[in-house]
């Protein structure tokens, strides 16, 4: 059965995948996705949207034996990049590989994955520790007040002259929709890492700080 590692921090994800597949071939040392030379662990990145073509490209390359490891391994980053076509092709594949052949799945988003795919998955979802002294205090209040109380803190935070202070608010909030992932809650937690990864972004590129904030206070969902 292949699996699916979900999690909202691409490189976390990476660093759990290297562990399992240490784990699995009983290696002692970490492998490296970004350079890997094991001829039976092959590799696709996912960096724009995955085609058809290339999912057909890595079934070839898992269609013959393991030539070195007791099994091979064909590992898809970010598959919720793969267009519909390409995840039916997969399908199939998934349904029909051998033993010697492995799937992992890696992706921030599983809703963006066909069900079907799902359905043949092992999903884990990769937890990373955040102690609470870490999520500020603004950050737990804004959460749980009242959308007039979220503008009177935004408010608070957009006129602070030291961006720091917006910053450290967004990844507060990030780190708290983030223990939700890890419990779960995929449908609060998602869209609100989505939202701040997107306010965070645009604030970067020096839009009205105010405004992004307002826009934050508008879409947030309460965890």
């Amino acid at each position: 059965m292949a699996t699916i590692f979900i999690h909202s921090d691409p490189d976390i994800t990476k660093a759990r995948v290297t562990r399992y597949l240490s784990r699995k071939l009983k290696i002692n040392k970490e492998i490296s996705l970004d350079q890997n030379t094991l001829p039976d662990i092959h590799i696709l990145l996912g960096t724009e949207s995955i085609k058809i073509n290339e999912i057909k490209k890595l079934m070839d390359d898992l269609s013959f034996k393991p030539m070195q490891l007791s099994k091979q391994f064909g590992i898809i980053m970010n598959a919720h990049m793969m267009t519909p076509t390409a995840q039916n092709a997969l399908l199939k594949n998934l349904e029909e590989h051998p033993d010697s052949t492995e799937y992992i799945l890696t992706t921030q988003d599983i809703h963006l994955l066909l069900p079907t795919i799902i359905s043949r998955c092992r999903v884990k979802y990769v937890k990373k520790a955040f102690h609470k002294t870490e999520i500020p205090d603004v950050c737990k209040e804004f959460n749980s007040s009242p959308k007039y109380r979220k503008l009177l803190i935004v408010k608070e935070i957009s006129d602070q002259k030291d961006s720091n202070v917006v910053f450290s608010f967004l990844t507060g909030l990030l780190r708290l929709s983030q223990e939700d992932l890890s419990s779960k809650k995929l449908n609060v937690a998602t869209p609100n890492i989505k939202l701040v990864q997107f306010v965070q972004n645009y604030i970067k590129q020096n839009v009205n700080k105010a405004l992004a904030l307002d826009y934050l206070v508008i879409h947030w969902k309460r965890i």
